[in-house]
């Protein structure tokens, strides 16, 4: 029996990506988002490559980007480099009052729905247990504006040419408007504390070293994302999506490529079912995980084979591969030659250790 209305646990990225598809794909389903705080979204931003989503989800999805790049570039001491392939971003402030906008019988704020009453659930990370089997991706983020137009006409993923202080650390900026500026000051670190007013100076002395003069902070954000290093995650239901089933990419702890690709076999349902839902997702699931191994054992080469201060070199030489490589591993997507690929030459830690890692079990 086909499904005439569903339930949404959590009203943040994947819970809102969630509900716009499916009112897309079934406009008479009944879809009802649940979120537990007083606003969708919080304060985030999320960034993708254009090969991070499917196809057939750019007719739903590109109403609700923020902002579009035709090209990127990345810093390291020894290069730079510039990529001519689109970028896009979603600021959780756009895309909150465009999904009530567009949706508005369909949000509950200040509203539970535990795992066991909501059909999806969008929102948590599964438990991490063991701190000592992850690593953290963390980041502070202000996004300010500039006395003067900053000049900056496509995003810097990375600028590693920064004190390497706390693990792998890069500045990253996406540049919004002529006086607008989104920097975040990332670190791969094997703790997730972060000093907020220390790294509010960073950016701030990062932003004078360029020549951007600020004239006022906008708002700021933080995160800290759990890196797997030996399979740890677990999923809470069949029905999960992105984080909440435990499928954030192990590398960048990213979950929007995943999200697009699970929502995608939802939306090739031929009818709006449970249980076709629940079939079609956990073939999804079971396929997206597959290079989620090799992924870790990247991850435990970055956090237990290299020197803190020496690990931005892992991804120094991994910016110099190809550009077609480069975007299938951010979209979860790496073939068996690019893992080779990946891997060839002279690794940039220590040999011995790497070749440890490569049987290393918790």
């Amino acid at each position: 029996m086909n499904a005439k209305s569903v339930t949404i646990a959590g009203g943040g990225l994947s819970g809102c990506l969630l509900l716009a598809a499916l009112k897309h794909r079934w406009p008479q389903l009944s879809v009802q988002l649940m979120e537990k705080r007083g606003q969708l979204c919080g304060e985030h931003t999320w960034s993708f490559h254009h090969g991070d989503v499917p196809e057939e989800c750019w007719v739903w999805l590109s109403p609700l980007v923020s902002k579009k790049w035709s090209s990127y570039e990345v810093f390291f001491p020894k290069y730079h480099r510039k990529f001519d392939s689109p970028y896009y971003s979603i600021k959780s402030q756009d895309l909150a009052q465009k999904i009530t906008e567009q949706f508005p019988q369909s949000i509950q704020l200040h509203s539970m729905a535990s795992a066991d009453q909501a059909d999806f659930v969008t929102s948590g990370w599964p438990a991490q247990g063991n701190t000592d089997h992850y690593g953290y991706q963390k980041f502070v983020g202000l996004e300010i504006q500039t006395e003067k137009p900053h000049g900056l006409k496509a995003p810097i993923l990375k600028d590693v040419r920064v004190p390497q202080v706390d693990g792998y650390r890069f500045i990253y900026v996406l540049p919004f408007s002529e006086t607008e500026l989104l920097i975040e000051d990332t670190y791969y670190s094997n703790s997730p504390k972060l000093d907020e007013e220390h790294i509010h100076r960073e950016i701030r002395n990062y932003a004078n070293q360029q020549g951007w003069k600020i004239s006022r902070v906008l708002r700021s954000e933080k995160g800290s994302l759990p890196l797997d290093l030996y399979g740890s995650n677990k999923t809470y239901k069949p029905l999960a999506i992105g984080a909440a089933a435990g499928l954030a990419h192990p590398v960048t702890g990213y979950t929007l490529p995943i999200v697009l690709q699970q929502i995608q076999s939802l939306l090739d349902a031929p009818e709006p079912k449970l249980e076709l839902w629940t079939k079609q997702i956990s073939v999804k699931n079971e396929k997206l995980s597959k290079p989620y191994a090799y992924y870790r054992l990247l991850n435990r080469m970055l956090f237990k084979a290299a020197q803190p201060t020496d690990r931005y070199k892992v991804l120094e030489r991994f910016y110099t591969l190809s550009e077609g490589l480069i975007q299938r591993f951010y979209g979860g997507r790496t073939t068996l030659r690019d893992e080779i690929r990946i891997l060839i030459g002279k690794p940039p830690v220590p040999v011995l250790k790497a070749v440890r890692l490569l049987s290393d079990l918790p």
